[in-house]
């Protein structure tokens, strides 16, 4: 039962036992490994809204099965650094090959195509703005490397937020254009946090990081 989404209290009712009965057996049932036995060649990172309104980190392969490689208390650099250094060799940290993060898109557009005309045609600025997004974008979804450097190289700054995302991209050129050259996608640990976030609602949230990781395990076994 604790591997779907039911409370403890839930569990505990079925089974005529008391919630910490639950706790205690689902504790002494699941280990959480400080480290996995082989770092997969390629792993997606994520944060899911854990304990206490904390943002915590999650990483899983990219491939196969989407094991998850870690769950850590927050996302701080600090923090994934001393992981993945305490734990794993060089050899095994240069064995990666790929680590795929967030590059978000909107679909507008697609939605509803008539929705900007006429925003467009009375802000000009705006025009420039969202031309240039639209640039970025159709290059990206058609994993267009030469469309993507093009647009990105000639950009004219207009005073505008865009200027700062269009900076942000250049700064970060060569992850940006490999998430043009490469298939791997942050679906895999999306999908497993998809199902974290069902967990905690349906149990109205957890007070406990061990308990909530163990119950992430077992959802995933």
């Amino acid at each position: 039962m604790a591997r779907e989404e039911i409370t403890a209290t839930g569990i505990a009712r079925i089974c005529h036992c008391s919630p910490s009965s639950v706790i205690r057996i689902i504790d002494e049932a699941v280990e959480l490994k400080s480290r996995v036995a082989r770092l997969p060649e390629n792993l997606c990172f994520d944060e899911f809204r854990s304990v206490n309104s904390t943002m915590s980190f999650i990483c899983c392969d990219a491939e196969g099965s989407h094991d998850i490689v870690a769950i850590l208390e927050n996302r701080l650099t600090k923090t994934i650094r001393e992981h993945f250094m305490n734990r794993y060799m060089n050899r095994e940290r240069a064995a990666v090959k790929s680590v795929v993060v967030d590059l978000n898109a909107q679909y507008i557009k697609a939605l509803f195509p008539n929705a900007l005309d006429l925003i467009v045609k009375n802000h000009p600025q705006f025009e420039k703005v969202y031309d240039a997004y639209q640039d970025v974008f159709n290059a990206l979804k058609e994993k267009n490397r030469e469309r993507l450097i093009d647009v990105l190289e000639n950009y004219r700054r207009s005073g505008q937020n865009m200027d700062t995302a269009i900076s942000t991209l250049k700064k970060n050129m060569t992850a940006v254009l490999n998430s043009v050259e490469y298939d791997f996608s942050k679906g895999p640990v999306e999908g497993i946090n998809r199902r974290i976030k069902s967990l905690k609602r349906s149990c109205f949230g957890f007070r406990n990081l061990d308990n909530f990781r163990k119950r992430i395990a077992l959802i995933r076994s």
